[in-house]
């Protein structure tokens, strides 16, 4: 559903200024990653983050031991664009007045590459000038906007390519037997 770069991101640096978030990333197999987003609820601020090395020594172990990447894949970020443009979803860096989390919570919604999503721990983040947040009305309506448009586009391209309508959540029903009891969960699949 998102690209999760955990492994890979090793820090970055961002500033809010404009109605815009402008910086860059540095991931594991790519480079630097320039970073060109819309946002509208953090009047200024700049920070930057970076791993502490021991973890991007552990990550990297990690990664080789998988056979390479996130969950074994070697190419897990492979088609994943060096400038990202798009809208800012959620951002806290757990150290300011914006509570949506006690940690580095950084999400984004890309025109190329769809919903990303990096958490971290807030020690990673040093703030070099603070950031003010300034939350507009509908603030909130408009981020559930942004995952509701995500998720729309996710179910089109996923009825493109099969040429079969995406139809509500399936999920396994139980059997129910003539007690009652349910559970056998070896049933039928129900579409919601």
């Amino acid at each position: 559903m998102a690209w999760r770069p955990y492994e890979y991101l090793i820090g970055g640096e961002l500033e809010f200024k404009n109605n815009k978030a402008l910086g860059w990333v540095y991931l594991l197999t790519i480079g630097v990653v320039r970073i060109r987003l819309k946002q509208n609820y953090i009047a200024s601020g700049k920070v930057r983050f970076e791993k502490p090395f021991e973890k991007i020594q552990q990550d990297i172990k990690s990664m080789v031991d998988e056979g390479g990447g996130r969950l074994g894949r070697k190419d897990y970020l492979k088609g994943f664009g060096k400038v990202q443009k798009g809208e800012l979803g959620d951002f806290t860096t757990g150290k300011d007045e914006n509570k949506y989390a006690d940690y580095f919570y950084f999400e984004w919604y890309s025109d190329d590459n769809g919903r990303i999503v990096y958490e971290g721990e807030s020690d990673e983040v040093v703030i070099l000038e603070p950031l003010v947040f300034n939350f507009p009305d509908g603030h909130r309506g408009n981020q559930q906007n942004l995952m509701g448009n995500f998720l729309t586009g996710v179910c089109a391209s996923f009825t493109e390519q099969t040429k079969k309508p995406m139809v509500g959540i399936q999920f396994p029903l139980p059997k129910t037997n003539e007690g009652g009891d349910s559970d056998d969960r070896s049933g039928a699949v129900a579409s919601v």
